[in-house]
């Protein structure tokens, strides 16, 4: 990565939260109209893979790749999908209510391993849009994993039902766990 792209890290950070925060609210209202619960997820991964997209472009010289123009979001929105309908099977054989109750332990660990599988899945196949553009994509795969893992732990920690302000935090701070690691991952990537 050349020096004039060093802070795009920092510029994936930012756009990971506002996309994390504008995509759970959405799904938040969308969310009683359409797919109900799983509202949250699809627009949370569509929110994150959409506003991360033009520092995924910049980071690549501006060079359009048909293969990220849509794959990007879809893959992010598909895989965090998948991990929650995991997690969802999960906690309604552990007994947890859907959507996850916020108490420690069972529900914040259902809610944590469905971002954990999600990640997983959303690495996997971001990894397949990266591979031709760097030698060192297969580091996105654990980075994504572990990122979004965080972001779930960030938003269960910060989800408390005491107010407006962690109800604004929760996401923000998902966003920014995600972005911080992922972001990091992005930068060695293309160093």
């Amino acid at each position: 990565m050349n020096d004039s792209r060093k802070w795009l890290w920092l510029v994936w950070v930012a756009m990971s939260a506002v996309g994390y925060f504008l995509g759970s609210y959405a799904s938040f209202f969308l969310g009683h109209f359409i797919l109900g619960n799983l509202m949250l997820p699809l627009g949370i991964g569509a929110g994150v893979g959409l506003a991360q997209r033009p520092v995924l472009d910049r980071l690549l010289d501006g060079r359009p790749d048909p293969r990220l123009s849509v794959g990007w979001w879809l893959a992010s929105s598909i895989g965090l999908l998948a991990g929650f309908v995991v997690g969802g099977s999960v906690a309604s054989v552990l007994g947890v209510e859907i959507p996850f109750e916020l108490s420690w332990p069972v529900g914040v660990l259902v809610f944590v391993g469905s971002s954990l599988v999600g990640g997983l899945l959303i690495g996997a196949l971001q990894y397949l849009m990266l591979r031709p553009h760097t030698d060192r994509a297969v580091r996105w795969v654990p980075a994504s994993t572990v990122g979004w893992a965080l972001s779930g732990a960030g938003w269960a920690i910060a989800a408390r039902p005491d107010g407006l302000l962690p109800v604004l935090l929760a996401p923000t701070a998902a966003g920014i766990m995600l972005g911080l690691v992922t972001g990091r991952a992005l930068y060695w990537m293309f160093r």
